[in-house]
């Protein structure tokens, strides 16, 4: 996947997501992730993509009960 499509990707998921805003701390707080793993896919360092990794871990764990 290339860089466009991945923004691509974080900016629709990040749309879909504000539409739930205030449900739930955690759909605030996958938009704040999302939006901080696309400024990773802008400019990348170390620390920012050491960020991401975990901000991703999180995201697919607490969407695990949601993904049925």
């Amino acid at each position: 996947m290339e860089c466009g499509d991945l923004r691509e990707r974080i900016k629709e998921s990040v749309a879909l997501l504000e539409g739930y805003r205030g449900f739930s701390p955690m759909v605030d707080g996958a938009i704040e992730d999302l939006r901080a793993m696309d400024v990773c896919v802008v400019e990348p360092t170390e620390e920012r993509l050491s960020d991401s990794r975990l901000r991703l871990s999180r995201l697919l764990r607490d969407i695990g009960p949601y993904r049925e």
